[in-house]
């Protein structure tokens, strides 16, 4: 089994693989706590919104949502779970591109 870190959304049966953050993202340095604040962003002002990002970070999908951080052979058993990494790895991508980096 995979040990690297797990972000789970407890409230949404989600999970990514931090592993797959760190592949994309090493030379920026960005981890898998960048792509949680990417989800939990929230925000009643629409100047918020990143200059070039196409997804919005006023209204993130995340908000409200409850987490923990574990490895894959730990997941909860009594929840079924759905591998979310590529869609929240595109919004991150989406994000990061959007800023002057």
């Amino acid at each position: 089994m995979e040990k690297s870190a797990v972000l789970c959304n407890l409230s949404q049966h989600k999970y990514v693989r931090g592993s797959a953050v760190q592949e994309k993202f090493e030379r920026h340095r960005l981890s898998i706590s960048h792509l949680l604040l990417a989800h939990i962003c929230w925000s009643t002002e629409p100047v918020s919104q990143m200059k070039d990002a196409t997804c919005s970070v006023t209204r993130s999908p995340w908000v409200g949502s409850r987490f923990e951080i574990t490895t894959m052979d730990k997941l909860r058993p009594d929840i079924e779970w759905k591998d979310v990494t590529e869609a929240a790895m595109e919004r991150l991508t989406d994000l990061w591109e959007g800023t002057d980096q």
